[in-house]
């Protein structure tokens, strides 16, 4: 489970029992192995006045595997980015910001016969480049369609 996972389950914890003190740390520790949903259900399914231990939450419930975190590599810029537990949020944004840059420097290159400076692209902010972007796009589109086959 995440920590924003458990962060939740803690908190449900803490309000539906008033004498509830368990240390955070070591709840996260027991807890963390463990399927947020079934550890979820155990809580919400509990019916007790008193709090509840974390060793009883998880009695007769299997380990999560981990997934570990690792490396790849971006297939426009071979830049490497690293993936935690399988989350490919960060590559996609990155590769997307790759693919807009590529765009722009090979309409650069077909239409002015220069490469743009790409180290200045990736420093821009994301509302820049996509300025950029559709500024470049348009310009393509606008072309007639027999100049494009030439160039191609």
């Amino acid at each position: 489970m995440t920590r924003d996972e458990f962060n939740k389950i803690y908190t449900t914890i803490q309000n539906e029992y008033s004498g509830f003190n368990g240390d955070y740390d070591e709840w996260y520790d027991v807890l963390s192995e463990y399927s947020y949903e079934e550890v979820l259900k155990k809580v919400t399914d509990r019916r007790s006045s008193t709090p509840p231990i974390h060793t009883h939450l998880i009695k007769n419930l299997n380990k999560e595997e981990k997934i570990e975190d690792w490396i790849t590599e971006c297939d426009i810029c071979k830049q490497r980015i690293l993936i935690h537990n399988n989350d490919m949020a960060e590559y996609e944004k990155h590769y997307r910001k790759c693919q807009k840059i590529d765009f722009i420097d090979r309409m650069c290159m077909k239409y002015n016969h220069n490469h743009i400076p790409t180290i200045e692209y990736y420093e821009m902010s994301e509302e820049e480049l996509n300025r950029r972007y559709r500024k470049i796009m348009d310009y393509y589109v606008s072309q007639p369609r027999e100049e494009i086959l030439k160039k191609i």
